[in-house]
């Protein structure tokens, strides 16, 4: 399988959520262990409210939630991915479609963040020592590093 990602869109989602998913756990308890991507499904399958207000709660305490969580890059038959804390592990999960099952791995959150941050790092200082660096490229890194910092 081969990808082409526009890094950049991925280190912007990194910058922006990287704290919230360091700190931010799952608020939603389901009785049988379900990974956050099912969650989710079944969190958006709901309508049985009391009244408008209750709906209006409930939906946007999951948009606000999923907003941070979720990650898909545009243009890749990747499917959604959805990665947070949950049962102080970090866990990335999503909806197969070809085996039509939701899957999911956990993680060390922490470990995540430190390592993909010095992964960032080390391919940007490639860039920049590189003879064919991309002045675009390097002053839009610079523009995301200052928005999330």
């Amino acid at each position: 399988m081969n990808h082409e990602w526009n890094i950049l869109e991925v280190y912007e989602w990194f910058q922006k959520n990287k704290s919230i998913l360091l700190t931010e756990s799952f608020p939603f308890y389901f009785e049988d262990e379900k990974c956050i991507a099912n969650c989710r499904d079944i969190l958006y399958e709901k309508n049985d409210f009391k009244d408008l207000n209750e709906e209006i709660e409930y939906y946007d305490r999951a948009e606000n939630y999923f907003s941070n969580h979720y990650f898909k890059l545009k243009g890749t038959d990747i499917p959604m991915l959805f990665i947070g804390l949950k049962d102080n592990n970090g866990e990335i999960s999503w909806f197969d479609d070809n085996k039509k099952e939701y899957c999911y791995f956990s993680f060390n959150m922490d470990y995540f963040i430190k390592s993909t941050q010095e992964e960032f790092t080390e391919v940007f200082n490639k860039w920049l020592n590189s003879q064919s660096k991309n002045p675009k490229a390097l002053k839009r890194i610079k523009e995301i590093e200052q928005s999330y910092t």
